[in-house]
């Protein structure tokens, strides 16, 4: 199946994000287009375990995982409460999903 395809690209560029192999000024025409922003929502509606996994796994920079959040819509709740368990100071100016 052809979506199966882009989840898995969707996939594999945010796992290159979160080794820290691309980012804004190595590959600012990805970042322009957001791809990152794209990549996220498409695994947050279809493969949500797979990017929450992401959120708790500590071998990622906390930087990269939190970056991850925002475009969170499905799971963004979830995320949260990963991120705010781990480092209560880094999502304290994110949009609190109890407000």
């Amino acid at each position: 199946m052809i979506d199966d395809g882009r989840l898995d690209s969707a996939r594999e560029f945010v796992t290159r994000f979160l080794r820290e192999e691309i980012d804004e000024t190595t590959n600012p025409e990805l970042f322009g287009e957001d791809v990152l922003m794209f990549a996220v929502i498409k695994i947050d509606a279809r493969a949500p375990s797979w990017i929450l996994q992401q959120l708790t796994d500590r071998r990622w920079p906390l930087s990269r995982r939190a970056e991850l959040l925002c475009p969170m819509m499905t799971n963004y709740a979830e995320g949260y409460a990963i991120l705010r368990d781990e480092a209560p100071n880094l999502v304290r100016h994110m949009p609190d999903p109890g407000r």
